[in-house]
């Protein structure tokens, strides 16, 4: 593009407007922009999933109760960590 009081042919300004995309495909773009990658029920179900998965094996590893563990994923997945429930340390 030309500077500040130059003078500009018409035919460079025509060529930098035929490059730009027109507004259907800004339009188009946007719309997928907004559609979402995953849905919420497939985020949420695959969350519930791994603190039962998560669950079951904690409750071999520590002798807890299955309940006890639902209870500590779900305190330490949502990052409350209140610490009433504890992993024993092995050395």
């Amino acid at each position: 593009m030309a500077e500040r009081g130059e003078a500009v042919d018409i035919s460079s300004i025509a060529s930098e407007i035929g490059s730009l995309p027109s507004i259907g495909e800004i339009e188009e773009e946007i719309e997928e922009r907004k559609q979402p990658r995953m849905s919420v029920k497939v985020a949420l179900g695959i969350t519930i999933g791994w603190i039962f998965f998560c669950s079951a094996l904690f409750r071999l590893w520590e002798d807890w109760t299955y309940g006890e563990s639902c209870y500590f994923m779900f305190i330490s997945l949502s990052t409350i960590g209140l610490g009433d429930i504890s992993v024993a340390r092995r050395e």
